[in-house]
Formats: C-alpha cells, sequence, structure tokens
C-alpha cells in the first residue's frame, strides 16, 4: 500500500482545496437531508460521511464523530498496480481516506484479483470482504489467508507477497 498511498500525498493544493469545500457542503447538507428524510417518512439516519470524491485524498480528512461510512457501499478510484510490483494477473487498488489526524490515517483500500508485491506500512486493518492469502517475504514468516473478519497487523518494511483470488477490501489504521 506504500506506493499508492505515497502517490495519493501528491495531489495540488486546487484540489486539495475542492475537496475541503465538498467535504464541509456534504457537512452542512447531512442534517437538512436527514430531516427531509424523517419528514417523507424515510426515518431519519446517521449522518453519513462525504464519499470518496470529498474525502478519498485531502490530505485533511476528518470524520466529524458520530458520522457513517459505509465502507462496504464507498466509492474508490482505481489505478493498476505498477509493473514491477505485479506477480501475476492485473491488479488494480482503489483507496479512500476516511479520517487523518496526528495518530495516524483512517482508510479503506481495495485490491482486485491477481498477485502484488508490497513493502508495507505500519497499519492495522480489518478484512470487510473476499479472500487472498498473504505471503511474508522479509522477515520470513508463515502465509495467512485473509476472510471476512480478520485482523492483522503489519510493521514498516515488511515485505509480502499478496495473491487475491475475490476481491479484497479493508479499513486499515495506518500507524
Amino acid at each position: 500500500m506504500a506506493w499508492f498511498g505515497k502517490r495519493k500525498r501528491e495531489r495540488s493544493e486546487a484540489q486539495r482545496t475542492l475537496e475541503q469545500l465538498q467535504a464541509e457542503t456534504m457537512t452542512t447538507a447531512m442534517p437538512i437531508i436527514s430531516s427531509v428524510r424523517a419528514a417523507a417518512g424515510g426515518g431519519g439516519s446517521a449522518p453519513v460521511a462525504p464519499e470518496a470524491s470529498a474525502a478519498s485524498e485531502a490530505s485533511n480528512a476528518r470524520l466529524d464523530a458520530g458520522a457513517l461510512v459505509a465502507a462496504l457501499e464507498l466509492d474508490l478510484e482505481y489505478e493498476p498496480v505498477p509493473a514491477e510490483k505485479v506477480v501475476s494477473g492485473e491488479p488494480s487498488a482503489g483507496y479512500a481516506v476516511v479520517d487523518v489526524s496526528d495518530a495516524g490515517e483512517i482508510g479503506v483500500w481495495e485490491l482486485t484479483a491477481g498477485a502484488m508485491r508490497d513493502t508495507e506500512v505500519s497499519e492495522v486493518f480489518v478484512v470487510l470482504a473476499g479472500s487472498a492469502t498473504v505471503e511474508f517475504v522479509d522477515p520470513p514468516r508463515p502465509s495467512i489467508e485473509l476472510a471476512p473478519g480478520a485482523v492483522v497487523r503489519l510493521d514498516a518494511g515488511m515485505q509480502t507477497v499478496w495473491t487475491v483470488r475475490e476481491p479484497l477490501r479493508k479499513v486499515f489504521i495506518e500507524r
């Protein structure tokens, strides 16, 4: 995921400003939308955090207290995995930032079917959907099988190979 995170941080200041304005607009609009839904008999719902278009790559994205992010439904922007990292297939990765603070970053990440090499960042993640095998190349450790509900911690610098059989979506906390 390190290569994808670096690319994300290279956004222009103008794009970040636009994303901030979109996020502020959504934050202001959500209570109004909830009120309209309730008045229409649809029931109120928890405020929903701005989707990927507003929050995915903003370096200062913040998740409001009490806000909801439907991580399985979040639209992600996908990019092909760089050729030098591909082991097999044509995997693509999608990524959305949900929250950034001094403590780290929280986001949603998905990898389509295929296999890729990666150098890890320090993170903890929970698998939401899909299936994959992670092979630990350096330091060598037994491979693990990922399925929904799996919780894993990775250390920065670990060398891994991810073999994804079904698109793998996870929520991560990068530290």
